[in-house]
């Protein structure tokens, strides 16, 4: 439903796959999940203020 509205949104110039579409709560999540993805145990990320931290 949502790959479907932002393809419409888009004017049909872009198509989005259902598959790859993660939807979360706000940006903080995303980034936390985002981080997830990304770091291996150990590594930092510098994350720019503002931070509204859960």
């Amino acid at each position: 439903v949502v790959a479907g509205f932002m393809t419409k949104v888009m004017g049909g110039h872009v198509s989005f796959n259902p598959s790859q579409m993660v939807l979360t709560a706000g940006a903080t999540p995303a980034v936390e999940i985002l981080s997830f993805c990304l770091a291996d145990s150990g590594n930092a990320f510098l994350v720019p203020a503002p931070y509204y931290p859960g």
